[in-house]
């Protein structure tokens, strides 16, 4: 991961975890240079190449959780990354690319907004509730 990126995601999980004590968040450390042994055994055990840094256990009405790939603001999506991307919201799953704290601040907040919202039910429309 680039310095860049490292200093914003240490941030956010810094802010996270003030905000949000109660729920889980944890990094996905797929990324970096590795030589060729090391990542044939990270391949092996799992690694996929192109998954997000990192990943919030919390669902809302849409989403079963929300991933977060941390990129400086120079940063790029990578064709795995958004492979996987794709792949996960297809799974039911909320992907958000941040290139700075406040971006990823920001994309947080409206995630767990929608969690605090009630899910309105087929009676609830029809009894106007």
């Amino acid at each position: 991961m680039k310095h860049e990126e490292e200093h914003i995601q240490c941030d956010f999980i810094k802010w996270f975890r003030m905000q949000y004590p109660s729920e889980l968040i944890f990094a996905i450390p797929n990324g970096g240079k590795r030589n060729m042994l090391e990542a044939v055994r990270l391949k092996r055990q799992g690694v996929i190449a192109g998954v997000p840094d990192l990943f919030i256990a919390k669902s809302n009405e849409k989403y079963n959780g929300l991933f977060i790939e941390m990129k400086s603001e120079k940063g790029k999506k990578s064709p795995n990354q958004i492979a996987i991307s794709n792949t996960l919201e297809i799974k039911g799953y909320k992907v958000e690319f941040c290139n700075s704290l406040s971006n990823a601040i920001k994309q947080t907040k409206d995630y767990f907004n929608n969690s605090e919202n009630k899910r309105l039910t087929i009676d609830d429309k029809y009894f106007g509730r």
